[in-house]
């Protein structure tokens, strides 16, 4: 999302919200909201919750408006200045995989549910995928109960969720990961669950309660007509989609890179440490690409400095598939902290040559 000074009408909104973090036990955590002068309202980001586990809020895929900032009692930050997202988030990330499975009698191993999520969660901490820098398990879509409660607050589906979105948290901060979840500026999401648009604050403090370390929050500027300005994003979030859904094809991988170098002199001027393109998830793993197509796509989104947010099923991956997603050294290139976003140079028969030039 982008929005204007005026179309936000920035003199209405006088709150921010107030996080005391947990300092090992020694504070309660509480939230609060509470005014600001109105010159400070220019804050659009989300600064680092210091917890025990390290956690951090992170915002990727659109903006929140109007715009708030978390703080605590000790620090406070303006913009974008957040800490955050310094090198490519990495992670795993459930939608191209298992989409809105939500059928857990027929298909209770692969369903959206607390279970799925703590195996991917086993397989990242035990497999070597957390020390190679992947930390974030994103729940996408279709989590929530199909209506909020009766004080309006989003509340995990209680069958698939029945231990609750805190809890599941603790278990991945136990591990060393960090959670994230959907939410949509809409009135629905994309699967016809609650939106948040009329609940901006109340979903903010909610996932706050739960520990949330990173919101994906779609906004689908292009598909209304709208020409993103990726200046105006990047001095809002930490991380923004592109272009459409990727697919578990190779041509769907294509038409991704071709957009990419399409456009690239837009994108590159918007990307850096704390701001990055996302051309989407990665689908190594699945069933689209043969191993040659695998280290291409991972290659490519390295050289892109894009996030490296996978979309498999780590509990039955071929060995083949995860040496390409552990490559130390194709991942140095991805989390290079200059955060080079690379060009393609030239083209021949129809097949790109993506090059960065790392400048020192």
């Amino acid at each position: 999302m982008n929005f204007s000074d005026s179309e936000l009408n920035l003199a209405n909104f006088e709150y921010i919200f107030q996080l005391v973090p947990r300092c090992c036990g020694a504070q309660k955590k509480r939230t609060g909201i509470e005014k600001i002068p109105k010159g400070w309202l220019s804050c659009g980001g989300f600064q680092r919750r210091k917890q025990e586990h390290g956690g951090s809020l992170l915002v990727c895929g659109g903006c929140i408006s109007p715009p708030y900032c978390w703080f605590s009692d000790n620090d406070l930050v303006i913009g974008l200045d957040n800490g955050l997202a310094l090198t490519p988030p990495m992670g795993w990330m459930d939608w191209e995989r298992f989409r809105c499975n939500i059928d857990c009698n027929k298909d209770p191993n692969n369903c959206i549910s607390e279970w799925l999520i703590k195996q991917m969660a086993d397989r990242l901490a035990e497999d070597g995928y957390r020390d190679a820098g992947y930390k974030y398990v994103s729940i996408d879509d279709c989590w929530s109960n199909m209506k909020r409660d009766p004080s309006g607050n989003l509340q995990p589906n209680s069958t698939r969720f029945p231990s609750g979105m805190k809890a599941l948290a603790d278990y991945l901060h136990s591990k060393g990961l960090k959670l994230g979840i959907y939410a949509d500026y809409g009135v629905l999401t994309c699967a016809g669950y609650p939106g948040s648009i009329q609940h901006m604050e109340q979903d903010a403090k909610t996932f706050a309660s739960w520990e949330v370390d990173y919101l994906k929050w779609p906004d689908k500027q292009t598909r209304i007509g709208i020409k993103p300005d990726y200046a105006a994003i990047a001095k809002t979030c930490n991380s923004w989609r592109n272009y459409h859904d990727v697919q578990d094809t190779w041509a769907s991988v294509l038409e991704i890179v071709d957009h990419f170098a399409d456009n690239q002199d837009t994108f590159t001027a918007a990307a850096g440490p704390g701001h990055w393109n996302d051309p989407d998830m990665l689908v190594i793993g699945n069933f689209g690409l043969n191993y040659d197509k695998s280290k291409a796509q991972f290659a490519l989104w390295s050289v892109l400095a894009a996030p490296l947010i996978m979309s498999n099923d780590l509990r039955n991956i071929s060995t083949e598939a995860r040496d390409v997603l552990l490559n130390r050294e194709v991942i140095a290139v991805s989390q290079d902290k200059l955060g080079k976003m690379g060009k393609r140079m030239f083209t021949k028969d129809g097949f790109g040559s993506m090059v960065t030039c790392l400048v020192r």
